[in-house]
């Protein structure tokens, strides 16, 4: 991508993305991200900790059910949060394209 020349100042040397899109993709992509797992990612998470903390007899089986279906829900976020910062991006470089210039303050979408 290049970077535009500020209107006022007229340089191109401390122009900075805003990125936009990728802060909203990646919020909105790590929510739905959440609520996709919370359904399917914790429930096979908290299956599998169980199995593993099914050792110890009833402690190590409630334990690793929760450890299990909070790491389901973690990377069901995190996968939708890397998901909606990929797609942000592309939008940030296509259609929207706003920069803001660090010398003088200006901001400018071209």
């Amino acid at each position: 991508m290049t970077l535009p020349r500020c209107p006022k100042c007229g340089t191109n040397a401390y122009m900075v993305p805003l990125n936009y899109g990728e802060k909203i993709g990646t919020t909105v992509g790590g929510v739905v991200g959440l609520a996709l797992s919370i359904g399917r990612g914790a429930a096979l998470g908290s299956g599998a900790g169980a199995a593993i903390g099914s050792f110890v007899p009833i402690v190590g089986t409630a334990i690793g059910a929760t450890a299990g279906g909070f790491a389901g829900a973690l990377a069901g976020f995190m996968l939708g949060a890397e998901a909606g910062c990929r797609i942000g991006s592309e939008f940030d470089d296509h259609i929207l394209r706003c920069f803001r210039c660090n010398r003088c303050g200006s901001e400018i979408q071209f």
